[in-house]
Parts: structure tokens; C-alpha cells; sequence
């Protein structure tokens, strides 16, 4: 996949960048650049969820690395009971990788 394709698949479904210029340096000048998303684990997972990963599934497919961040600090600070937040981790966890998996994404530079 060139830049442009990259550049494109990025962009596609999004309101904002923080500027084009940028994004498209970025793109040519490292191989797989890192997008970090951070996900507070404060409640039940939705159908909801899908719109972020579905994004992520294009970020990896343009050849960026992908970090999602589950805030289980962030979730404590909410007064969410350590032993639920633990419990949540693993469930988020593993119900975003089976979502990536439902819609075919490749999440080898998923982590």
C-alpha cells in the first residue's frame, strides 16, 4: 500500500486531523508509526464499541502499530471496586479482540 492509500484509508470516516501535512510526513518518513487509544473500563461493553475498532482495523490495515490503553486507573478514580476493575480488564480485553476478529482484522501490530 503506498502513502496515498494509507494517507486515505487514515482519513476515511474522520472529522478531523490535526493537519494533513503532518499525517502525510509521517507516513513517508516512518514505517509503522503508533496510534494510542485510551478506553475507560468504567462500564458495560455495547455494540457501541465497534465505531473505534473499526477505525483501528483501518489504521492497522494502512501499516500503523495500534496501543488501546484500558484506564482501569481511570475507572478507580470513578470508585469502581478494584476487584470489578480487574474483572473488566480481562472482559474488555478479550471482547475487543473478538471484535476485531468479526470483522477480519489482521492485529498482528495490535496491542
Amino acid at each position: 500500500m503506498n502513502t496515498e492509500q494509507k494517507y486515505k484509508l487514515i482519513k476515511r470516516n474522520t472529522t478531523d486531523i490535526i493537519t494533513d501535512e503532518e499525517l502525510k510526513k509521517l507516513l513517508k518518513e516512518t514505517k509503522n508509526p503508533t496510534a494510542y487509544l485510551g478506553w475507560g473500563i468504567t462500564g458495560k461493553g455495547h455494540i457501541g464499541y465497534f465505531l473505534p475498532v473499526m477505525k483501528l482495523a483501518d489504521f492497522l490495515k494502512a501499516g500503523l502499530h495500534v496501543k488501546l490503553l484500558l484506564a482501569d486507573l481511570h475507572g478507580a478514580l470513578d470508585k469502581t471496586p478494584w476487584e470489578l476493575l480487574e474483572k473488566r480488564y480481562e472482559y474488555y480485553k478479550k471482547t475487543i479482540q473478538l471484535m476485531f476478529k468479526s470483522i477480519g482484522a489482521d492485529i498482528k501490530n495490535f496491542e
